[in-house]
């Protein structure tokens, strides 16, 4: 099950640390904006370079951002193919908001106006760095001008310059290359083709970046009504956990278990792929509800039916032996506890004739 990682330190207030900020579209700005960049990128058919940094112990960002982003060099290198975006969440770049106790109205006024649009650009900033499951900085990703994952470039502490880093770049371009021949693949495809193209991408991108492309495995049931791909279990069931993810996220954790039964009580999953989904029901419904185990049990035991020989199987036994002990341990405990109490009264009765 994948995890949604993000781990950012939240007092830092994303800001941009470049005097361009998210509205110059000259080449070679940086961008601060994740949103605004993607838009720039798709009108001037552009990659992005997408640069997340942040206080580290070793003081790497503070190199990336005060000596080799801000070589004019490397900026209008990269200028040609790329947008620029950074997301820094470095102390450096706080904004900090003091309310002076002397101030007037009309300042506080400002001050607080102020201090909320920091918190927005925060907010908007760290759920980008969610999407992506960054939790380290600094973090530098090649995206496509969709936001897809071309690469994530594994930064060369060593490298202290402009030209050694654009080197650590060039040594990326043919896994980039190869990436963005996939991506371009889902542009044009249409239909089944375009289904298997989603798949080839897909299934060519590391796991923890894979949510980004929670809108293309969403359209694959609609673009293969017939399974003809053969692909459209395994699609729906993504489609079901992203769906229950963020209704988990928002507090919905019955909706969330629907999706999981919803696809499971279907004919497209395969054995192992139902026994998946009735297993995430009882998962969730666990995190929602766990002094309640009959619904878990209930999940559980179809999981398990759905495909008994499968390697997951056993553990699930296992689950659902442990989950009726403790279930029969807490009714006998209930009982006794019930009986205790009727004794009592019985006594209390007893006494007062």
């Amino acid at each position: 099950m994948k995890k949604w990682l993000a781990c950012i330190i939240v007092m830092f207030c994303a800001l941009a640390v470049f005097a361009g900020g998210g509205k110059d579209k000259t080449a070679g700005t940086w961008y601060s904006d994740y949103e605004f960049a993607k838009k720039t990128a798709q009108k001037y058919d552009k990659k992005i370079f997408f640069a997340v940094t942040g206080d580290s112990p070793d003081n790497r960002s503070n190199v990336l951002l005060n000596t080799i982003f801000t070589d004019e060099t490397f900026c209008q290198t990269l200028a040609d193919e790329y947008v620029l975006l950074n997301l820094d969440f470095s102390t450096a770049g706080m904004a900090t908001v003091e309310l002076s106790e002397d101030a007037t109205e009309e300042q506080r006024k400002q001050d607080l106006e102020q201090s909320q649009s920091v918190q927005n650009a925060f907010q908007h900033n760290y759920e980008t760095v969610s999407l992506y499951s960054i939790e380290t900085v600094p973090t530098v990703l090649i995206l496509s001008r969709e936001g897809y994952v071309l690469a994530a470039i594994a930064d060369d502490r060593t490298v202290t310059d402009a030209q050694g880093y654009l080197n650590l770049i060039a040594s990326a371009q043919a896994q980039i290359d190869e990436k963005e021949s996939l991506v371009e693949a889902v542009r044009s495809a249409k239909g089944v083709a375009k289904v298997q193209a989603i798949d080839a991408l897909y299934t060519s991108t590391p796991a923890v970046y894979q949510y980004v492309l929670a809108d293309l495995v969403k359209a694959v049931p609609s673009l293969d009504k017939k399974n003809e791909s053969g692909l459209l279990g395994k699609y729906s069931l993504q489609s079901a956990y992203y769906s229950a993810m963020e209704l988990f996220a928002g507090g919905d954790i019955t909706a969330a278990v629907q999706c999981f039964i919803d696809v499971a009580d279907g004919d497209l999953l395969t054995a192992s792929e139902k026994q998946e989904a009735y297993y995430l029901a009882a998962y969730l419904t666990a995190q929602s509800n766990p002094d309640s185990p009959d619904l878990m049990l209930e999940y559980l035991r179809k999981s398990y039916e759905s495909d008994p020989e499968n390697e997951n199987a056993e553990s699930i036994q296992q689950i659902i032996v442990q989950l009726e002990a403790s279930k029969a341990a807490m009714e006998a405990a209930s009982e006794t506890e019930k009986d205790t109490a009727e004794n009592s009264v019985q006594e209390d009765v007893s006494t007062d004739e």
